[in-house]
């Protein structure tokens, strides 16, 4: 058992802690600890708990659980228990210990009845109340407190009521003033508010705020604070924030933390004098600072009634920040508005485009007044210099009438307008409070206003934007730095054959995006990166996002992007109608013709002799149709080989042939798009082609060699021969059908013979441009040598006179300005020495004429055999088999000839070709 010295000692600390005398409690128990250091450790442990010193406490525990016996563990639990109380610490066992002194007993009891009710069991904590022997005045107290405490967790206000109250003043008696006001403390935010009327809460706090007085810690005082703020009418705590006072209880608790370290290291060392002296100046800063927030406290209660009055304006319109409607806003805000300043009416007005103000929101509880009196009241705070608002304090000229009706101005983010109240039909008076409000009521209208034009104007920005997007043919993606596509337009989608969108998915979760990610993530710039997908290829270029933010990539389709580079660099026609020339009634009746023809969009035939100029007419009913801005793709059916031919046409894909390029190739009716493709010299072209495009010209598709998707086009097509279409049909070399199909329109292009009156007129239009393009003076040709143009029978037609004008102009003299005589007599050719289609006299005439004076200027026989091989490759369009054929030679033969002469025929030759080249050569080198 516990000697009496030390249980004096003990009670006499208990005294001083529950009265709130902390350095008499901390003395009495130095002397204890001389002679029994656990139990005072214990001791110490139980007044740093209830004084709301943790650290200490928790230090204090562990010094005493180096010791051992019933009256340390009870001091020990009661330490606990306090700290658990508190939220320091969790619950303890709440068994008391046996055989300990009957004054630790009973703390030990009440500690495990305070451990009880936290847990809800209220039968043991009656039993561990009940256990307890009266005649203790300030264990009676706490006991009593105790069981009012667990009837009001029960919910018994009353009989809660009745033991608080006997607590209360048995701690009055006991003169334990500090565990006085935190019953009365318990009693204001437990009790009295499950009572009718909140059962004077605000009082009872009053009370314990006084009954603490300086006796109060940080936590007490934040205790009151908050049951000021919920339940009193104490304007200091009432015009805190939430902010402020966290900031103010953070530097309370921080200040008593400091000021319990030092007294801790006093305790530690008591002999050290410097320890002494910093608790001693810890003690007196945290009193200054108390101080200094209790003038804050006064400061803050000259303006609480009327923050009041501003956060209730506040927290009403608070809720409006999700409304995104100008109308319902206004509407609310003036509901809101008239209730605060118990107006009749409240109305809102924003300037409008014309300058007029527009009735946007407003709140009636009585007969709205007339627009005469609200607009005129509204452009007069308009017109007025902006006004200072009443100050935030309380003065008597805060009662200064303003009159039944006010009205501000409401000017934020560009938003004008004006905010009007009355108070008309009630017979009231606005005063320089409500203007206070109305003010704050404006700016936080012009706010809400402002937001709300602003959030219009960025969904119709972000509408125009996805709008914009979709309307790009090309797809466009961006993908942040964790691979989450952010946006992306329908056209991306469509490429990558998506159906549900791609905003908000991750790239990984998208099999199609896979062969995009190498590309995407290497964080550098793209430019035409082609990349294969699984049904198609897309050129990709990609720029990466500010601050490695993710990349932003642009995706074309392969097949577009080729048709889209061949329609800005090639496939541009160089004619129109008005480079066709000739006055002659039939060129003038063809030109006509054509001219509706370009009008109608169906396949047109073009039929005539080599060298009327069939494709030049092509051109220009290009030029002059609808499908003028779109590519004019040409091919010479004639000219390529049979095995290439399918290939120029309809386009392979990878893999088609040996050679073929890695991404296949479109074939010219794709690169034509939706332009014009001209299939020239039709009638050469192989039967088993003809009928791949019969198929090609009735289904409007493509499929491309070596594959099996078919492509739709829309290109028209025109197509040109010289030969009689008809004959080869009844011979078998052409198909009907096809011909019905190509012949929807036909136009004739008839032989420069019939043009008699057009010769002189191309005679004239050639000699201008070939001497301009050779810059010499030549400007015309002598009357003689103009008759004999006109009387011969052009068998070239068109093209035979422009070569024939072009070579004169070439081998005139430089400072020549008339031809009188041609250089080469017409109709020459290698076969008979140049005079093939004129008369004897006239070959020996022209013999005579061309015999040259010397020896020198005889040219050798290579460069006449080089020269009739070039110009019969000119005459038939660079056709290998019809210049060999004119020249009487083998196509092998010519081949041989005009590798010697390094020149590249537009036909390649065929094995069997190269076979004889090889052939030819080595019997040459034998």
């Amino acid at each position: 058992m516990l000697a009496s010295d030390h249980e004096a000692l003990l009670r006499a600390a208990r005294d001083a802690w529950l009265s709130g005398e902390d350095e008499r409690c901390r003395a009495a128990l130095a002397q204890l600890a001389a002679t029994e250091p656990a139990l005072a450790a214990a001791a110490r442990a139980a007044a740093a708990a209830y004084a709301d010193d943790s650290a200490r406490a928790q230090h204090w525990l562990t010094v005493a659980a180096r010791g051992g016996g019933a009256d340390v563990d009870a001091l020990r639990l009661a330490a606990l228990a306090t700290l658990a109380e508190r939220g320091d610490a969790p619950d303890p066992a709440g068994d008391a210990p046996t055989g300990a002194h009957p004054m630790l007993a009973a703390e030990a009891a009440l500690a495990a009845a305070s451990i009880a009710r936290r847990r809800g069991r209220g039968d043991l904590a009656r039993r561990a109340l009940a256990a307890l022997s009266p005649g203790d005045p300030l264990v009676d107290a706490r006991a009593e407190e105790e069981r009012g405490a667990l009837l009001a967790m029960e919910g018994d206000p009353r009989g809660a009521k009745l033991e608080l109250e006997r607590a209360i003043v048995g701690y009055a008696a006991a003169g334990a003033r500090r565990a006085g006001g935190r019953a009365l403390l318990r009693y204001a935010r437990a009790v009295a508010p499950m009572l009718p009327d909140g059962g004077g809460a605000a009082t009872w706090l009053a009370r314990a705020r006084a009954e603490l007085g300086d006796r109060a810690t940080a936590r007490d005082r934040g205790g009151l604070r908050e049951g000021f703020r919920l339940h009193g009418r104490r304007l200091p705590d009432a015009a805190l924030g939430e902010r402020t006072l966290s900031r103010l209880q953070s530097s309370e608790a921080a200040a008593e933390a400091a000021r319990a370290a030092a007294l801790l290291a006093e305790e530690r060392a008591p002999g050290d004098d410097a320890l002494v002296e910093l608790g001693h100046t810890l003690a007196r800063q945290t009193r200054e600072i108390e101080a200094h927030a209790g003038e804050l406290l006064e400061i803050l209660a000259a303006s609480a009634v009327e923050h009041g009055r501003l956060q209730a304006l506040a927290r009403a319109l608070a809720p409006l920040d999700r409304v995104d409607d100008r109308a319902e806003f206004a509407a609310a805000a003036a509901a809101v508005i008239a209730e605060v300043v118990q107006a009749d009416n409240a109305l809102v007005a924003v300037r409008g485009a014309p300058g007029a103000l527009d009735l946007v929101g407003a709140f009636s509880t009585a007969k709205p007044p007339g627009p005469e009196r609200y607009r005129a009241a509204m452009e007069a705070a308009l017109l007025a210099a902006p006004s200072t608002p009443p100050g935030d304090g309380l003065t008597r000229e805060e009662s200064r009438p303003r009159g039944p009706m006010l009205a501000v101005a409401v000017r934020a983010g560009g938003v004008v307008g004006a905010l009007y109240v009355d108070k008309h039909e009630r017979g009231g008076q606005l005063r320089d409070a409500d203007l206070h409000l109305l003010h704050l009521a404006s700016e936080l209208l012009a706010q809400g206003l402002a937001r709300i034009a602003a959030h219009a104007s960025e969904k119709a920005a972000f509408a125009e934007l996805a709008a914009t997007l979709d309307a790009i043919r090309d797809g466009v993606v961006a993908i942040d730095a964790a691979g989450v596509i952010r946006s992306s337009n329908a056209a991306c989608a469509r490429m990558l054959r998506v159906a549900d969108g791609l905003v908000g998915r991750h790239v990984d979760d998208l099999p199609q995006l896979a062969p995009l990610l190498g590309p995407l993530r290497g964080g550098g710039r793209l430019d035409g990166a082609v990349v294969r997908l699984a049904h198609g290829s897309v050129v990709v270029t990609a720029r990466p996002i500010a601050a490695g933010r993710g990349v932003v990539a642009t995706l074309v389709e392969l097949d577009r992007a080729q048709r889209m580079a061949l329609k800005i660099t090639h496939g541009k026609p160089r004619y129109s109608f008005a480079d066709i020339l000739g006055s002659s009634a039939t060129m003038r009746a063809v030109v006509r013709l054509a001219r509706q023809v370009a009008d109608v969009d169906a396949s047109v035939l073009i039929t005539g002799e080599s060298g009327t100029g069939k494709e030049v007419l092509a051109q220009a009913i290009h030029t002059g149709s609808a499908r003028a801005s779109e590519p004019f793709v040409g091919i010479n059916c004639a000219a390529l080989p049979r095995e290439l031919l399918e290939a120029e046409l309809f386009g392979y894909d990878r893999g088609a042939f040996t050679g073929a390029r890695s991404e296949g190739a479109p074939g010219k009716f794709e690169l034509a798009g939706d332009g014009t493709i001209l299939l020239d010299e039709i009638g050469d072209m192989p039967l088993d082609m003809q009928v791949k495009l019969l198929r090609v010209l009735q289904e409007r598709v493509v499929v491309r060699l070596g594959g099996s998707s078919e492509r739709a086009i829309g290109a028209r097509v025109i197509a040109t021969t010289h030969r009689d279409l008809d004959a080869l049909v009844e011979r078998g070399a052409f198909r009907l059908d096809l011909l019905y199909r190509l012949r929807v329109l036909h136009l004739h292009v008839p032989p420069l013979r019939d043009r008699d009156d057009d010769v002189l007129e191309l005679v004239d239009a050639f000699t201008a441009r070939v001497a301009a393009g050779q810059k010499k003076p030549l400007c015309g040709l002598s009357a003689a040598l103009r008759e004999r143009l006109a009387a011969y029978h052009w068998p070239g037609n068109v093209r035979e006179l422009a070569n024939v004008i072009e070579r004169e102009v070439s081998l005139a003299p430089v400072t020549a300005t008339t031809l009188d005589a041609l250089q080469v007599p017409l109709g020459a050719s290698a076969r008979d020495g140049g005079f093939a289609s004129e008369s004897p006299s006239s070959r020996r005439a022209a013999l005579k004429a061309s015999t040259p004076a010397g020896p020198a200027e005889v040219r050798p026989l290579a460069e006449v055999e080089k020269r009739a091989y070039l110009e019969a490759l000119s005459a038939f369009s660079g056709n290998v088999s019809r210049a060999a054929k004119a020249l009487g030679v083998s196509r092998a033969t010519f081949y041989v000839k005009l590798r010697e002469y390094d020149v590249n025929a537009i036909d390649e030759p065929g094995p069997e070709t190269l076979r004889k080249i090889r052939f030819v050569e080595g019997k040459k080198r034998d």
